[in-house]
């Protein structure tokens, strides 16, 4: 079975967990500051640096949050996770 099938039969039993602010802020003041940065730049490659490390800074919020969810799923639904 996969994560979206089960919950799909299991869409009662989920509840939202609220955004984290501060990982939101977090996320906006890194998009701020290298879009500033990004615009004082000539080269495309500069800019194209700035692009580089705001994506950077995103995917390592993203690699936290699904750590968060794998957490959980190991300590409520163990059995669905891979060996």
């Amino acid at each position: 079975m996969t994560l979206s099938e089960w919950a799909s039969l299991h869409r009662s039993d989920l509840v939202a967990e609220p955004p984290d602010k501060n990982l939101i802020a977090q996320l906006r003041a890194v998009a701020d500051r290298e879009l500033r940065d990004a615009e004082t730049v000539e080269s495309c490659d500069g800019r194209l640096g700035h692009a580089h490390s705001a994506c950077l800074a995103i995917a390592a919020a993203a690699r936290r949050l699904r750590d968060r969810l794998s957490a959980w799923l190991a300590a409520e639904h163990p059995n669905l996770l891979p060996e």
